[in-house]
């Protein structure tokens, strides 16, 4: 019965847990996003008749993806693959909050489309993160900039030059 809460959502929270320990704000803010999400999709879901669209869906799936841009915007900056992942992961979530919102199963359609190329980047991201970390060297563009490219290339001089300055580190926020 809790199955649709069971898979996802100690992971995503996990992720997110981790990704902030990591000092990886973008990565932290979109999984904790998304396992907000899937908890309250799975807890909709169960208590819904099948087949049955929810207007009080629609408006959290609604505000999932938008606050989903903020972390796709946040790594734009540095990491431009996560970047499209997490702004996928947003159009997702806004066509699927259409869809419930309308019932048009055009809508539907559209977000399960998108959904299949968002499985595409991620399996992407997730392939290229992991040759990075077992290989150390890259063998998929991540296409790194600025902050980015210096965790990787950076002398650990310039990759702690801002350190003293991150929430964290500093006295207070």
């Amino acid at each position: 019965m809790l199955r649709p809460l069971a898979n996802p959502l100690p992971l995503g929270f996990l992720a997110s847990i981790l990704g902030f320990l990591a000092r990886d704000p973008v990565a932290g803010t979109g999984m904790g996003i998304l396992a907000a999400t899937w908890a309250a999709v799975g807890l909709v879901t169960l208590r819904s008749s099948f087949g049955t669209t929810s207007h009080a869906l629609g408006l959290l799936l609604l505000a999932s993806g938008t606050a989903m841009l903020v972390p796709a915007l946040g790594a734009l900056e540095s990491k431009l693959v996560p970047a499209l992942v997490l702004a996928t992961a947003a159009v997702r979530l806004l066509l699927t909050a259409i869809y419930q919102l309308s019932g048009v199963t055009g809508w539907k359609i559209a977000g399960g489309v998108t959904g299949v190329i968002l499985c595409a980047f991620a399996f992407y991201a997730a392939t290229a993160f992991m040759m990075e970390e077992t290989s150390l060297r890259s063998w998929l563009p991540l296409v790194r900039r600025s902050a980015g490219r210096r965790a990787i290339t950076g002398n650990l001089g310039q990759q702690l030059e801002h350190i003293a300055s991150e929430a964290g580190v500093r006295e207070q926020l």
